[in-house]
């Protein structure tokens, strides 16, 4: 108290003053104005600070694709016409050192290009990226190893997801979230690397990958690798979450002599892949349709064109060709069906409905494997 009676206000506490949060907001237009460009790690396929699948069948190529990324990355070589940034690759191998060697001389030999030099390292044993010690120790080596030799770490792939996941349930939606927090906070955020899983197809549904959907949920990129019956190689993305979906890629796995014989005096050869200009047979699978289902396959067409809807999120993290740059649109099976009943024509002498009926049933699942795809009665075309 002053004198007079006055009050030092300075000495008073404003009441109900709220603390600082630790929750912060920013201004949504800093956002559009901070707008940073790509950072390419692969052009047009991988970015740094990512996380990025490979998924395919066992045996299909996945690792000769990965181990190609890897060798061209850490020489800094474009990667099949695409520009690569060079830098430190760290390789998590579940198993198959010598197989991994092998395929590491063929890749030298087929691309003229000695390894003695990249920063392309090759773990010892596999990690369980489930549990938080196992990826902190990953973190720790590969910190250790990349001040040792002066490099930048830029991709760290993990093959396969299955040897590297550890003692918990990849079908499991909180196990999976674990693993991804363990990626992200020790491998992807502390190194601003691409983080490159391997992983496989599922048992039923061979268009994506094993396990849990938030794995899906959470990738930056993913590429599916199949192999045809004359062993062409194909990469398609299924998913691009910020930038455009880059086209197909076909590769032959070309065969390798390494300059060794086994104790048989048997030449000891690999592979490396070279990539062609080859299209899946989809096309001419397409002009081998009866009449009746190609009408059923361009009704689909008019179907959307009249009714077709933005796809469910489910459909778009599940399946890809949808990103924000197209505008593919998807049809409920009924809209389909109006259309496509008065294009079928049959034979019949009982109930003319019923067989219209049962030709839709065939003719769709005819057209499935090649031409259209659905989820909870949505319909969509593939391959356009």
């Amino acid at each position: 108290m002053l004198e007079g009676g006055a009050v030092d206000i300075s000495q008073v506490m404003p009441m109900n003053t709220p603390e600082k949060s630790s929750f912060l907001f920013c201004k949504a237009s800093d956002l559009a104005v901070n707008i940073t460009p790509y950072n390419w790690l692969i052009h047009k396929l991988l970015e740094r600070d990512s996380l990025a699948l490979l998924f395919g069948d066992p045996g299909c190529g996945k690792s000769f694709v990965s181990l190609d990324i890897s060798a061209h990355v850490a020489c800094g070589k474009a990667w099949h016409g695409e520009v690569a940034t060079q830098g430190g690759v760290f390789y998590i191998a579940g198993e198959g050192h010598n197989g991994i060697g092998k395929r590491l001389k063929a890749w030298e030999l087929g691309n003229d290009t000695c390894l003695d030099d990249a920063p392309l390292y090759i773990s010892e044993q596999a990690a369980s990226f489930y549990d938080k010690h196992s990826a902190e120790a990953v973190c720790e080596a590969v910190q250790l190893l990349a001040e040792e030799s002066n490099t930048e770490p830029v991709l760290i792939v993990i093959d396969t997801l299955a040897r590297n996941f550890g003692a918990a349930n990849e079908n499991s939606t909180e196990d999976t979230n674990q693993f991804i927090s363990h990626i992200d906070q020790y491998l992807r955020s502390p190194f601003k690397a691409c983080v490159l899983i391997i992983h496989h197809t599922g048992h039923g549904e061979k268009g994506r990958a094993r396990g849990s959907m938030a794995l899906k949920g959470a990738l930056d990129a993913e590429y599916q690798i199949s192999q045809s019956a004359d062993k062409i190689i194909s990469i398609n993305c299924t998913k691009m979450k910020d930038a455009e979906e880059p086209k197909p890629m076909s590769f032959s796995l070309n065969s390798v002599d390494l300059g060794l014989t086994d104790e048989e005096g048997d030449v000891v050869s690999s592979a490396a892949l070279k990539q062609i200009d080859w299209q899946p047979s989809d096309s001419r699978v397409k002009k081998r349709l009866t009449g009746r289902n190609e009408a059923i396959l361009n009704s689909l067409s008019r179907a959307i064109d009249g009714h077709g809807m933005k796809p469910s999120l489910e459909i778009k993290e599940r399946f890809g060709g949808f990103n924000k740059f197209t505008n593919k649109k998807v049809v409920h099976v009924d809209h389909w069906r109006k259309e496509a009943y008065p294009v079928i024509d049959v034979d019949s002498n009982g109930d003319e409905s019923d067989a219209k009926k049962k030709a839709f049933k065939r003719g769709t699942e005819a057209l499935r494997k090649h031409h259209v795809q659905t989820m909870n009665d949505y319909w969509w075309v593939i391959n356009e």
